[in-house]
């Protein structure tokens, strides 16, 4: 028939894999709008402080209400120091993907906090290497050294320094 655009008819395996690939470029096309933020896998951001000696214990595992953590235990800070200054590691998301790292210390120690706080800001910027291919920014480096709060951007990724108040002060180094 003439002027009338003809309709075609997939049926069968054919149908899924074309309603497959119509799915794949609606996400690969709506992933850039919707992909700020981090994104990691379990394994990898559960492991990405292992060298540093801060491991994760017992996998990444459901924390309640989708939440899936894996978390490490509290350990001195920095390694050898006899004070009682402490470090924790943990990243959460949902079942597939990290969402969010958190590296907490708290200060426990009175006197000069300066070392502590120096070798958290190393660490925290070998957490954002790791996780983000980049170094953290020098202003973001320099208010981790002294415990000033603030917060970030890399790549569209926000990275924050949190103040938590509390019977022992602690500050959070957050990357999400």
């Amino acid at each position: 028939m003439r002027g009338r655009p003809e309709v075609m008819f997939v049926r069968g395996r054919a149908a899924e894999r074309l309603a497959g690939i119509v799915l794949l470029s609606v996400a690969l096309a709506v992933a850039p709008a919707t992909g700020a933020g981090l994104s990691l896998e379990p394994a990898t951001a559960c492991s990405l402080l292992d060298d540093q000696g801060i491991r994760t214990r017992d996998g990444y595992r459901e924390a309640g209400r989708g939440l899936f953590r894996c978390a490490s235990t509290e350990q001195r800070w920095p390694p050898g120091n006899p004070t009682a200054d402490t470090v924790r590691y943990a990243a959460t998301g949902d079942r597939g993907r990290v969402r969010q790292l958190e590296l907490e210390v708290s200060l426990h120690s009175r006197g000069d906090l300066r070392p502590v706080l120096q070798a958290f800001a190393r660490l925290a910027d070998t957490l954002a290497s790791a996780a983000l291919d980049r170094p953290l920014p020098l202003e973001a480096h320099r208010a981790l050294r002294i415990g000033t709060p603030g917060t970030w951007e890399i790549d569209g990724t926000q990275v924050a320094l949190e103040r938590i108040t509390g019977a022992e002060p602690a500050l959070r180094f957050v990357i999400r």
